[in-house]
């Protein structure tokens, strides 16, 4: 394995991890990620994530939009595939959804079209094509049972 390859591949990652974690905790809440003592009101939720959507996002996206578009093989990094790239195809997939009240499903593909090329070829590769073949949109195919009660 190249180790610069992989160095640059943990990089992807942690950008990945710093556009995201105020997301998450704007999901979780301030409180229980101990980021504040009270949790925000649900229209100071919205202010935030408004600011998340204007100002935070936007700068990473734009690097890793610069980062696929110089990149010949069209993925993140290197000549295949890495877990960069899968991560990041879940951070597409949660920003792009319509799921976070605030944050708009268009602020992805609106101003970053290769995000849409780069979320079509994950989705072509044989393993991630087979699972969503086995697994349908919306998920209504999936049971848990706690361990105990088996």
């Amino acid at each position: 394995a190249d180790p610069f390859m992989a160095a640059q591949v943990d990089e992807a990652i942690e950008i990945i991890d710093e556009a995201y974690q105020p997301v998450a905790q704007s999901i979780a809440g301030l409180k229980r990620t101990y980021v504040a003592e009270e949790d925000l009101s649900e229209e100071g939720k919205l202010a935030f994530r408004k600011r998340l959507a204007t100002k935070h996002l936007p700068p990473y996206l734009a690097r890793i939009s610069k980062q696929l578009s110089s990149n010949p093989s069209g993925w993140w990094i290197g000549p295949e595939v890495t877990i960069a790239d899968l991560i990041l195809y879940k951070l597409t997939i949660r920003l792009d959804a319509d799921l976070l009240d605030g944050i708009p499903s268009t602020l992805v593909h609106h101003d970053y079209p290769i995000f849409a090329q780069h979320m079509e070829r994950i989705r072509s590769l044989p393993e991630i094509a087979s699972y969503y073949e086995r697994h349908k949109l919306p998920y209504t195919d999936f049971s848990y049972t706690p361990p105990e009660a088996k």
